[in-house]
């Protein structure tokens, strides 16, 4: 089975949270917090089943990128919470992107550091 990508699977994994986040939000009037925890949650649970299924992370084990996953994952519920906290009056989709790009960069560098901990073998 092909290796797969675990950063074009965490953009994949953004796009899954955000549109679910749009229907809890917007359709079941759900609260913007408590609408993209929900998201969150299942949007997790969706890259954990294609990680297992669809085939292994390239250069780093499954472990490792589904930890990577999950807290870049809860940092960016973390920006998403406190920017709708500190600041109602920010729209939702606003404060998502903010916690996409941030969980993003950090992903970027935590499957970076995952992949030459695996070369090195430490």
């Amino acid at each position: 089975m092909k290796a797969m990508n675990p950063l074009f699977l965490f953009c994949a994994l953004t796009a899954l949270d955000g549109a679910l986040s749009y229907v809890f939000v917007t359709q079941y009037g759900f609260g913007p917090v408590l609408g993209r925890a929900l998201s969150a949650a299942l949007s997790y649970a969706a890259l954990a089943t294609a990680l297992c299924y669809l085939g292994r992370p390239s250069s780093i084990s499954l472990f490792s990128a589904l930890s990577v996953s999950f807290i870049s994952l809860a940092v960016s519920l973390a920006v998403f919470s406190l920017i709708i906290m500190r600041n109602p009056a920010v729209h939702w989709p606003i404060a998502f992107v903010a916690g996409a790009i941030a969980s993003l960069a950090f992903a970027a560098f935590g499957y970076a550091r995952a992949a030459k901990a695996m070369r090195s073998g430490t």
